[in-house]
C-alpha cells in the first residue's frame, strides 16, 4: 500500500517539528534517546527484508522484521513499528540487516540524539542508508 499523502507531508515536516517540542532546550536534565518509531522503507525497484533489532545498555528491547515490496509503481514502501523502548538514561544501539546481508549498527547516547525516528533505508539504488527524524513525535 503507497504511503499517505497526510504521512508524507508529516514526514517532510519533521525537520521543522525537530526546531519545537522535545529539542526546544526546556528540558533541565538530559533525557535518554528515545526512538518513538522504526520505520524500515523502500525506494528500490526490489523488495527486501529488514530486522531489526534495538537495545538499550546492551539489553535486547525489541526484535522484528519486515518484508517490503519494491517501489516500481509508487515512489517507496515503508512499515512502522511504535515504540518508545525504553526512556531510562542509557546506551542505544540499533542492528539493521537488510536480506540477510551485514549488520548496520547505529549506537546513539543522550548526548547524541533526544527523540527520533529511525527509517533504515533501501534507496531507489538499492544503497542502504540510516535515516533519521529528530523531533518525531516526541509528545512531551
Amino acid at each position: 500500500m503507497p504511503p499517505s499523502r497526510r504521512r508524507v507531508l508529516a514526514t517532510a515536516g519533521i525537520a521543522v517539528g525537530a526546531l519545537s517540542g522535545c529539542l526546544s532546550g526546556d528540558d533541565p536534565e538530559p533525557r535518554a534517546p528515545l526512538v518513538t518509531a522504526l520505520v524500515p522503507r523502500n525506494f528500490h525497484d526490489e523488495p527486501h527484508r529488514f530486522e531489526l533489532t534495538v537495545s538499550r545498555d546492551g539489553e535486547r528491547v525489541h526484535e522484528s522484521s519486515h518484508e517490503l515490496d519494491g517501489a516500481a509503481e509508487r515512489s517507496w514502501t515503508e512499515d512502522s513499528v511504535e515504540g518508545p523502548w525504553g526512556d531510562a538514561p542509557g546506551a542505544l544501539d540499533i542492528e539493521v540487516v537488510v536480506d540477510g546481508g551485514e549488520a548496520h549498527e547505529h549506537s546513539y547516547t543522550q548526548e547524541t540524539r533526544d527523540c527520533f525516528a529511525f527509517g533504515p533505508t533501501v534507496e531507489a539504488d538499492g544503497s542502504y542508508n540510516p535515516w533519521i527524524a529528530v523531533g518525531y513525535e516526541c509528545g512531551e
